[in-house]
């Protein structure tokens, strides 16, 4: 499987090997791209072009193989952030031409990979779309709700410690009640925040077996809640470090005085154990996959975890200051809103227009909860006015990072211009922040990103990819850079955010709902909490969605869910059943319905809206995008491969179902795909011309 006029591979999809398409016969198209943070856009351009070229070509598949673009569990390979953005590319590639069998690639390392893997993954059928492979075996993608790692439950009232019950594996764990002795002379109670465990201490742990009394956890850290008699060097409130103790895994716990000692003022829960270590967390819930994760350690190679059992408050620190950027929008003051909530006393806002007296009302409504909230101009693509925003304060303890634009277009209209649009305030302004913040001490460095990052969205690849890219950031900037990031992939707000009337009514056509902002950072607070660093978080259909989408091994576990007999009734209401089954006689005026239904719901109308037959939907407000979403419709309703262009070629309802029946539906009355005979330059030309009207 080598290069040949049939396999060519391009690398970061540059220019010049971009011309090798106008090679014959090109099938495959095998793109290596790894370029840095700084040139994501270009690289994005660049491949956005070769896509275009590909379509032109009819070109069969276009593999992407990646290096550090994803991050596997336990593996200590450098995330690179321009790969990690591959993802949200591939995702919508997938959507816009379903017809390209577009996949991606993430192996060990750039510079060396097996040519024979890359023929099996080229010209594989399982529908695994995203794989990494990692000292030769092969990871697939899954999508998953977190609660499906929560293997131990906590018991709601206080007065628990972890159990082990034994065996020769550490598998067997439980939280279990105890009751706490009263607090007698020069002892004072903590409620346990955090414990750190070594690797040596498994031996210890499995030895103890049922014994909470000399099981591991040695060393935690917390906050004082009760003091006894004699103790006049600690106070309630007070947050300590206790040493030489035992059964640190618990809510709480009591010791002598005497190995306590303060944290220091500057320090959190967690890097207040980790002593400048290299360290994994583990929230309290996910401790036997702490205690794997050590036992599986190489023999003689010190490894520290640390347990935690934190809630949003402890992660918040009042004397701090917290920076949003966005700060003019909904999220960026819904945000702020939060951060006061849960006991932040200084909230900066940084936008880039001026304060207006929408901002200034915010401001106002912000400050009656008796917070400390400013808002400064400030252009976050400009590295120089980012380090001169970030120095102004002392003690800048986390940043939400919330900017974003939208500059939608389908693939085939996509330019640097619109590109950059999108970049500029996700991507750079993201590094910038990174850069001028490299010296501070952060709690958090939170980015938001967008479903689309994960799920990819049709007509906004430039949104997706950049997206993408700062999931991929976030995990550079926690594994290489030892930066606590978090990227959360957010759906449709209720009253915010960047879903359009328009776009929402898409979205919902497709499983998607919106929620309120409480659900959504009563969720986000999980992540911090349980120390998830990225995640998404949807109110989704997926009865809904899965009957949209096309087959791909990343939803496969919500798809065993997905019932047997609603994927029956369905079958039984497809369209496609119901035009083999009908009377000839009576197809034409089913198909007019159903290419009304689908196209009153593509506006946003109730699917009982009569689309005028004869008129054009161009004139009766589509777009790119609303064409885009029609076609994939029907080609997923029929397992069609339509061009791009229908729509064009076809422009009224009336036309379109001349064309299904004289071009696509066979006289057996069985569906087959047929793609119009057009070229692939006429084709691109026809959906210029579209977009331009």
């Amino acid at each position: 499987f080598t290069e040949t006029p049939e396999n060519i591979f391009v690398e970061n999809c540059n220019v010049p090997s971009i011309e090798f398409l106008s090679k014959k016969n090109v099938k495959h198209i095998i793109c290596v791209a790894y370029d840095n943070a700084e040139n994501a856009a270009e690289l994005t351009d660049n491949i956005l072009h070769c896509v275009r070229k590909a379509v032109q070509s009819s070109v069969k598949s276009f593999i992407f193989v990646t290096s550090g673009s994803v991050h596997i569990n336990g593996d200590n390979q450098n995330i690179s952030a321009a790969a990690g953005m591959i993802w949200g590319l591939t995702s919508t590639i997938i959507q816009e031409y379903p017809e390209l069998s577009c996949k991606m690639i993430g192996i060990d390392d750039k510079n060396s990979f097996s040519f024979s893997t890359l023929k099996n993954e080229t010209l594989n059928s399982d529908k695994e779309i995203y794989t990494a492979y990692r000292g030769g075996k092969r990871f697939a993608a899954r999508l998953n709700n977190i609660s499906q790692f929560q293997k131990l439950s906590i018991p709601v009232n206080d007065g628990y410690y972890l159990n082990y019950s034994g065996g020769k594996t550490l598998s067997n764990f439980s939280f279990r009640k105890r009751d706490l002795p009263i607090v007698t002379e020069n002892q004072i109670k903590v409620s346990v925040k955090a414990t750190l465990i070594k690797s040596d201490d498994i031996a210890v742990f499995k030895n103890a077996a049922k014994s909470h009394e000399t099981a591991p956890g040695t060393q935690c850290s917390g906050i004082i809640t009760e003091i006894g008699g004699g103790v006049s060097d600690f106070s309630i409130g007070d947050k300590v470090i206790l040493s030489g103790i035992s059964g640190g895994i618990c809510d709480y716990i009591i010791s002598e005085k005497a190995n306590a000692s303060l944290m220091h003022a500057d320090l959190d829960y967690i890097t207040a154990l980790a002593e400048n270590s290299e360290y994994l967390t583990f929230p309290f819930w996910m401790a036997d996959a702490a205690f794997k994760y050590l036992d599986d350690s190489v023999a003689g190679l010190e490894k520290k975890i640390i347990i935690t059992n934190l809630v949003m408050n402890d992660l918040i620190v009042r004397y701090g200051t917290y920076l949003i950027t966005g700060g003019a929008g909904a999220l960026g003051v819904a945000s702020a809103e939060w951060l006061i909530r849960r006991g932040a006393k200084k909230i900066v806002l940084t936008g880039r227009r001026r304060a207006d007296n929408g901002i200034h009302t915010a401001l106002h409504s912000l400050r009656g909860y008796g917070a400390d909230v400013a808002y400064i101009q400030s252009d976050i693509t400009n590295i120089d006015s980012v380090k001169e925003l970030i120095a102004g304060f002392p003690k800048l303890k986390g940043i939400i990072h919330c900017a974003g634009v939208l500059d939608d277009g389908v693939i085939s209209s996509q330019t640097r211009e619109k590109i950059d649009s999108v970049f500029n305030p996700k991507v750079t302004g993201a590094i910038n922040l990174y850069k001028a913040s490299i010296n501070t001490k952060l709690d958090f460095f939170i980015m938001y990103s967008s479903a689309a990052a994960m799920l990819g969205s049709a007509g906004q690849s430039n949104y997706s990819a950049a997206n993408s890219f700062l999931n991929s950031f976030a995990a550079h900037l926690r594994y290489n850079k030892k930066i606590k990031a978090f990227s959360v992939c957010w759906g449709p707000w209720e009253g915010g955010g960047m879903a359009s009337d328009s776009k929402m009514s898409r979205l919902s056509a497709i499983g998607f709902d919106i929620l309120s902002s409480d659900k959504y950072f009563s969720a986000l607070e999980n992540m911090l909490v349980y120390d998830i660093p990225s995640g998404a978080v949807m109110n989704i259909n997926w009865n809904n969605y899965l009957s949209k989408e096309r087959d791909n091994s990343l939803f496969s576990i919500y798809k065993t869910k997905y019932s047997t007999k609603q994927q029956t009734e369905k079958s039984n209401k497809n369209i496609a059943n119901i035009l083999k089954e009908a009377a000839a006689e009576k197809r034409n005026e089913l198909m007019v319905e159903y290419l009304q239904e689908i196209a009153a719901q593509t506006l946003g109308y109730n699917s009982d809206y009569k689309i005028p037959k004869e008129k054009s939907l161009m004139e009766l407000g589509f777009d790119s995008m609303m064409a885009l979403a029609l076609r994939n419709t029907i080609n997923q309703d029929f397992s069609l491969l339509l061009p791009a262009t229908i729509l064009f070629n076809y422009p009224t309802i009336e036309k379109l179902t001349e064309y299904f029946f004289e071009e696509a539906w066979n006289d057996d009355s069985s569906i087959e795909s047929r793609i119009s005979e057009k070229t692939g330059d006429s084709m691109l030309d026809d959906l210029e011309k579209l977009i331009e009207s």
